[in-house]
């Protein structure tokens, strides 16, 4: 019998509400129906095992976040020693790998923006560090970058070859495919139907723009907007923003969910989708909206920004980002018909393949890479 090929598949951390962990985990279950021998190295797994997935844990170390990678890197790599593994998959920026998926922007194009001294910074070094050794131009690090915008900065900042940077398609699981028309998560928060709900779905809140959210949602309610709400599905510490919406006294109408497996119910009782990121390499919520048929408001930093440029499906902020620029446009969507004209654009998107393909269009690429 022919002997299963081993890959290693290695993350910092894996916890449940995650985008790059959700990829990560969907990304495990194709490659487990193609018979290889998977090993999962993480330093924490914040979750239920799967039965079927061999996961190591490390343990996390250290007194700052850039330490704790290495010392990660350090101990993944004498388990690496033992295993010697057909492939190595990182899910974080490290030297060694074979493949990676870049799940996050390019470190050294955001930090151009940054105050001089932080370049100074070990956190900066040790970053930078990490990132050459996967895209520098002496490295052989094939990566699946998940926009246009990623491959600009990386051949940017390091002159990676193109064609190590491997273009993906989107991937929701085809349990998108069954939602609901019509939930009663409105009913549930004690709405009306008639109730505007605006939906901010994400971990992260301050790079994804909660603050932002919120400050338009308070422009709206005074500008006369009285049955407009704001639902935050996520898990990230509440207290700076809920300080921010006692302070605009909007405290009945933001309404914290936390973390929730639910959102597709969410998304279609919702009005529209405020995604108005400071920094985001792609932006899944963005194409679960999309398939829900739920339009959009978010910034042009967001990866996926350009599918709502190509479906018609809302409105982009453009950069440079102002508050005043979200805020009207948030009003202007909620008082007119515009929503319903980019709803109907968005019709029949959830039987669209190309939508659902990024796991099998990786299972096949790693298979080839292992029989090459």
């Amino acid at each position: 019998m022919k002997k299963k090929k081993t890959i290693a598949l290695l993350l910092f951390r894996y916890f449940p509400y995650g985008g790059l962990q959700r990829d990560f985990l969907e990304i495990t279950k194709e490659l487990l129906t193609r018979n290889f021998n998977l090993k999962v190295v993480t330093g924490r797994w914040e979750a239920e095992k799967p039965k079927e997935l061999e996961i190591i844990e490390l343990g996390i170390k250290g007194l700052t976040n850039h330490k704790k990678n290495i010392n990660f890197f350090e101990q993944a790599s004498l388990f690496l020693e033992e295993i010697n593994p057909n492939l190595i998959f990182g899910f974080n920026k490290m030297p060694g790998l074979d493949v990676y998926f870049a799940a996050d922007t390019c470190f050294k194009f955001v930090a151009k923006q940054k105050p001089p001294l932080y370049k100074s910074l070990p956190r900066y070094k040790a970053f930078i560090s990490y990132e050459r050794e996967v895209f520098g131009n002496d490295h052989k690090t094939k990566s699946f970058i998940l926009n246009i915008k990623q491959e600009k900065e990386f051949i940017q900042e390091y002159q990676t070859d193109k064609s190590r940077l491997i273009l993906i398609p989107p991937g929701l699981p085809l349990s998108w495919r069954n939602l609901q028309q019509k939930s009663n998560f409105k009913k549930s928060i004690n709405l009306k139907e008639s109730d505007k709900l605006i939906l901010f779905a994400g971990s992260a809140f301050h790079r994804k723009g909660l603050d932002r959210a919120i400050r338009a949602l308070s422009y709206c309610f005074d500008q006369g907007n009285e049955s407009i709400y704001l639902a935050v599905a996520g898990k990230d510490k509440e207290q700076p923003f809920l300080n921010l919406v006692n302070k605009l006294k909007m405290k009945e109408k933001v309404i914290f969910l936390g973390p929730r497996d639910d959102v597709a119910e969410i998304m279609s009782s919702s009005d529209l989708l405020i995604h108005p990121a400071r920094e985001e390499a792609a932006g899944n919520v963005i194409i679960e909206a999309m398939v829900s048929e739920l339009p959009i408001l978010t910034t042009k930093e967001v990866g996926f920004s350009s599918y709502v440029e190509e479906y018609d499906a809302g409105k982009i902020i453009p950069t440079p980002f102002t508050q005043n620029n979200l805020n009207k446009s948030l009003h202007s969507l909620i008082s007119n018909q515009a929503i319903n004209s980019f709803k109907g654009n968005l019709v029949g998107l959830r039987n669209n393949d190309f939508f659902f393909s990024r796991f099998k269009f990786i299972g096949d690429f790693i298979e080839r890479e292992l029989n090459a």
